[in-house]
């Protein structure tokens, strides 16, 4: 489950352990395996709208004994190296990550972010865990509860047991990307049939898995085949938003590291198609919507309530029309308004609205403007006119790009955090909404978007710092916000990862 669920949202990798260590023979799995390790290779493909499987990377476990302080330790040792696009932009997942566990259980975890410069580790206490975790502006220590967390050994030790037709089983993990556990639901589902590279069928045993939800969302299922006689895995397969349909097949080393085919593209598999071009969408005061869905989910259920969204339900519950309506200025006259919520005017991980530089640059761009609203829309501005747009980065916070001495960079999401904290520099109450946003370079599509919404009058008003435009109108379709308070990883994206994930179609109705 963790082997893909970890590319659909951040990118990790290792530094290696500190620790003195010596080897013990691992355990032999039968009379003749007496090895002191085992390395498992996986070959990793994605399939394309054709159906055709491209192969675009591999996936290395290692698993060996150890002793430390004379107590028995299994670690397991996941290096991933997985290609991809963004765009014009190649990239890597050279994720690294090694777990170690003492009587089945979870005791230490180390990894590191190559992409976010995030340094991690994860210790066992005597209850719950501790998460210790260094970036380049800050280091700071989290907990979590007393989860029955386990490493990449006895996961693989419990998809292997023998079980029934429809057996239910689960299990914990940490996530690194959530910086959460996360719980997930097993079942035997049956048997399914394969044709061997040599013309053979060959019949293995289906194991289907389901994460608990997320931020009330649920994460993308997966599906593992085994061996019925030797329970060892054959291959895993699951639907990423940005890949498609991604399957890691066991493998000899040699073939795991063979060459890569063609590379995903996680920009444009994400995009959602149009038939038809709006000429300037973000100039209009609103826009209608049909959304059409592969399965049926309540609206509700997919977009966060919105004073902008008028929403009309279709009896097929496949589809919904959706009228989105512009923004452009607080209301007039507006009565005394509830102050926001401290949380969003608070400083925190990702809108580090306390730090000196953006602070700094908080008072630069809103030099000479006097009201919030004044202020905001300057500093939209210049952002617009400062800030270097590069897919290269990801999910870097508000300090991190202020700080960097290469100069402000990066793309959708970079820029929304860091007006969000130049707004709360200021006393402005501000979030993040995240969603889908119109484009037609070259084609018309929605794709994902991140922009930035400040309280001003009892009102939420949205500013979106990539645009520049001063104020956000019908071609922006939200999803959710966030706050991003006592935020560390990434569950605030999980409600567009679902909608992306439904496969929406989307016609323009009228404006």
């Amino acid at each position: 489950m963790r082997s893909l669920l970890i590319a659909t949202i951040f990118f990790f990798a290792i530094s290696p352990l500190q620790s003195q260590e010596r080897p013990i023979p691992f355990p032999a799995k039968n009379n003749k395996d007496t090895s002191k390790s085992e390395t498992l290779w996986d070959a990793a493909y994605w399939k394309d709208e054709s159906g055709q499987f491209h192969k675009f990377g591999h996936v290395q476990t290692q698993l060996e004994h150890v002793v430390r302080d004379g107590k028995e330790i299994i670690r397991a040792t996941r290096v991933y190296d997985l290609k991809m696009t963004r765009g014009r932009a190649v990239f890597t997942l050279d994720d690294k990550q090694i777990t170690e566990e003492s009587e089945g259980k979870l005791v230490r975890m180390e990894y590191t972010s190559s992409l976010s410069r995030i340094q991690k580790e994860l210790t066992a206490l005597p209850k719950g865990y501790l998460i210790s975790t260094k970036t380049p502006t800050e280091n700071y220590e989290d907990k979590i509860g007393d989860f029955p967390l386990v490493g990449f050994a006895t996961e693989l030790q419990i998809l292997k047991e023998p079980r029934q037709l429809e057996d239910k089983f689960d299990y914990y993990y940490f996530e690194p990307t959530l910086n959460a556990a996360v719980k997930v639901l097993g079942k035997i589902a049956g048997k399914d049939r394969f044709k061997s590279p040599e013309g053979a069928i060959l019949e293995w045993q289906r194991i289907d898995l389901q994460g608990a939800k997320i931020g009330g969302i649920l994460p993308p299922s997966a599906s593992i085949w085994v061996d019925p006689k030797t329970r060892e895995i054959k291959q895993t397969m699951m639907e990423i938003p940005g890949i498609g349909y991604a399957t890691l097949v066991r493998t000899t080393g040699d073939q795991a590291k063979a060459a890569n085919g063609k590379l995903p593209d996680i920009q444009a598999n994400t995009d959602i198609p149009l038939s038809q071009r709006v000429n300037q969408i973000h100039s209009l005061p609103q826009m209608s919507y049909r959304i059409t869905l592969e399965f049926p989910i309540a609206p509700g259920d997919l977009l966060k309530p919105s004073h902008l969204h008028t929403i009309v339900q279709r009896q097929d519950n496949l589809s919904f029309e959706l009228t989105v309506k512009a923004l452009r200025e607080p209301p007039k006259n507006a009565v005394k308004a509830e102050p926001a919520p401290p949380e969003y005017l608070n400083s925190c991980h990702y809108i580090t609205s306390n730090d000196a530089e953006v602070i700094k640059l908080s008072n630069t761009a809103s030099r000479g403007q006097v009201n919030n609203w004044d202020k905001a829309q300057a500093m939209e501005s210049w952002l617009n006119k400062n800030f270097r747009f590069v897919s290269t980065k990801v999910m870097d916070t508000a300090a991190q790009v202020a700080n960097d001495p290469n100069g402000l960079s990066g793309d959708c999401t970079e820029v929304a955090m860091l007006l969000a904290a130049m707004c709360r520099a200021q006393g402005i109450p501000s979030r993040t909404a995240i969603g889908v946003i119109y484009a037609d370079n070259p084609k018309p599509h929605f794709a994902f978007h991140m922009w930035t919404e400040i309280y001003i009058q009892g009102t939420w008003l949205g500013l979106d710092a990539t645009l520049g435009r001063g104020s956000v109108g019908p071609g922006h379709i939200k999803v959710t916000d966030a706050s991003w308070e006592g935020e560390r990883g990434q569950t605030p994206l999980m409600p567009v990862m679902q909608f992306i994930g439904k496969h929406p179609k989307i016609e323009v109705l009228k404006n």
